[in-house]
């Protein structure tokens, strides 16, 4: 992680290393952060960001030390908003902006944290990860207020004016764990249902839909994080799903235990677009049901087009029935 980092300005006579300061909240964060250092080739100090989330702590923690990430510190700052967890993060912030650093890579744009961060901060030495498909939405949100700030990203988005944007192929992990000792089916699990975006029969319809395309073969079930153990316990009903906890994100674990899954199946997720880049020659399909009314119609909406328009991953419409719901849930 040593070296010059180059944004499209010249460095080549520049004889002094950049340094840059990594500040991540989530898994998928950390490892996009990972990637950014060792392709930008640069000094870095990471700052992780732990929650009330445990899982999310833990995760995180393991991928320090699966990846060997060095120079580490860990910021435990609650999601309260009283007066001492504010005081708590301006102190923070003050620290952080304090230090020499010669360029910012940082997580979650629509994190209150980070936005404050780079408000104090020159825009030009910012580069944002990807924090999952809301990586779209920031780009929109950045677009409307013309702040051309660096992008790391996974997707594949256009650039406008005066913005530079960085292809993340995970390069760095497919290098670190080349070797494939086996080959499995998965279904990448969300939380549609609890969210009531998508009836518990359609869910287990689609589940069902996967088994049989995979003619008879196991399916390793990753959840959703937040899934409710109602959810989980009639997920596990379906014949031939094997559901499955990692201690890290979906993407390292695959690639510790050697595994290129032959079929991905999900419905919408992130890990759609990221195993997508990690392995070659693979059948990646995103199911499409019909959803419950809902007020995230238009958003889902533009994440199947952004999955269609990715070229690697297949969009399958099938049709389910669907329930209205009300705002806060009620069948």
């Amino acid at each position: 992680m040593r070296g010059i980092l180059s944004l499209g300005i010249d460095l080549s006579n520049s004889l002094n290393p950049k340094n840059a300061l990594v500040i991540v909240e989530s898994p998928l964060q950390l490892l996009c952060a990972f990637e950014a250092v060792n392709y930008f080739n640069v000094y870095s100090d990471f700052y992780i960001r732990l929650s009330d989330n445990e899982v999310n702590n833990l995760q995180m923690k393991n991928i320090v030390q699966d990846l060997n990430i060095n120079n580490v510190k860990y910021l435990l700052l609650s999601s309260k908003k009283d007066f001492r967890t504010v005081l708590n993060i301006f102190k923070h912030l003050i620290m952080l902006k304090l230090k020499k650093f010669d360029y910012y890579i940082l997580g979650d744009y629509l994190s209150g944290f980070i936005k404050q961060f780079i408000k104090i901060s020159s825009k030009e030495k910012v580069i944002l990860l990807d924090d999952g498909v809301a990586t779209f939405k920031i780009q929109r949100e950045l677009h409307k207020k013309l702040l051309p700030i660096t992008l790391y990203t996974m997707f594949n988005i256009e650039k406008f004016e005066n913005q530079q944007i960085y292809i993340n192929k995970f390069d760095t992990l497919k290098n670190k764990y080349s070797m494939i000792s086996k080959s499995d089916d998965i279904f990448i699990g969300g939380k549609l249902v609890d969210l009531n975006i998508l009836s518990m029969n359609s869910y287990i319809e689609v589940i069902k839909l996967a088994v049989t395309n995979s003619n008879g073969n196991k399916i390793l079930y990753f959840p959703h994080r937040g899934t409710s153990e109602e959810v989980i316990n009639e997920i596990a009903t379906v014949e031939n799903i094997e559901i499955l906890y990692p201690d890290t994100t979906i993407e390292l674990y695959l690639l510790k235990k050697g595994i290129k899954p032959r079929n991905i199946y999900s419905i919408l997720s992130t890990a759609l677009f990221s195993l997508s880049i990690l392995y070659n020659d693979i059948n990646v399909i995103a199911y499409k049901p019909t959803f419950n009314k809902n007020e995230r119609e238009k958003d889902i909406d533009k994440l199947y087009i952004q999955l269609k328009n990715s070229k690697k991953i297949e969009v399958v419409d099938y049709n389910t029935p669907r329930i209205k719901t009300k705002k806060k849930g009620v069948l």
